[in-house]
């Protein structure tokens, strides 16, 4: 199986249109029946051997532990509840047949990709998620620092961004930029993070509702000799341009290979 098959937004436009209105249905069950979290971290879906998982969640009063799978493998959602009942339906109905080719394929790979970018900060760092909301797989890492959120700013977005942050994912292309790329931004964003430099040479600085998002095309991916390397390449590097105009201590927090042990490469 290719690792990076070509993903073209306009030959699935329809199909993950419709797909992430499937997700999004899932995800309010998810976000009703769920404890709140910092940050909405009980809000995302995780990504599975084969497509998306809610997680347990509900176990409370009268209603029962159960979690909601996407099995992107079969195409069908399965219910299962913890006394055993267990329910499901196929997708294949429901115009998203082709789903799991066009998008699946790539979805462990590149989370695998995240959570191997994440390995390497020993800081408070999110779980690798697939946020339904937005619809694109990302993982954040925390500086540790309080930001002061105004009141008058929404709630989601209060809790989101109440510490400084700098995060990095996958999306997969909108009617406004129809292409799907690797993306990392810093929040609050530090003046003149759009001039730092990125890598590799395909990366670049866009504007994006008056910030800047580092982007890495996910087709300039494709066509690279060694496509792993060059994507943890392009999210080292605006982790580093975050890292350095916010002062953070790349130093103090980095565990190459998430290994903390000082002893380890001794032993």
């Amino acid at each position: 199986m290719e690792l990076f098959p070509a993903m073209p937004l306009a030959e699935w436009a329809e199909v993950k249109d419709t797909f992430h209105r499937f997700a999004q249905i899932v995800g309010k069950i998810r976000l009703a029946s769920s404890n709140r979290r910092n940050h909405w971290w009980q809000v995302p879906f995780h990504p599975t051997g084969r497509g998306l998982t809610t997680r347990p969640m509900g176990g409370l009063g009268e209603q029962p532990l159960f979690s909601i799978d996407f099995d992107l493998v079969r195409h069908r959602l399965v219910v299962d509840v913890l006394d055993g009942r267990s329910a499901e339906f196929s997708l294949i109905g429901q115009s998203v047949a082709s789903f799991y080719q066009r998008l699946f394929d790539t979805l462990a790979g590149v989370a695998q990709l995240l959570d191997r970018f994440a390995a390497d900060f020993s800081g408070k760092t999110s779980p690798v998620h697939h946020f339904w909301h937005t619809f694109d797989i990302a993982v954040t890492r925390f500086t540790g620092r309080a930001v002061r959120v105004s009141p008058e700013v929404d709630p989601v977005s209060r809790e989101a961004y109440s510490c400084e942050v700098i995060s990095s994912g996958f999306w997969f292309g909108d009617r406004e930029r129809p292409w799907p790329a690797f993306y990392s931004y810093t929040a609050p964003e530090p003046e003149g993070l759009e001039r730092e430099p990125l890598r590799p040479e395909q990366a670049e600085w866009i504007a994006s509702h008056g910030s800047h998002l580092a982007v890495l095309r996910y087709d300039d991916v494709r066509a690279m000799g060694d496509p792993v390397t060059g994507v943890l390449e392009f999210l080292d590097s605006a982790y580093q341009a975050g890292a350095r105009l916010t002062g953070l201590d790349v130093e103090a927090l980095a565990c190459p290979g998430g290994v903390t042990d000082p002893h380890h490469a001794k032993a």
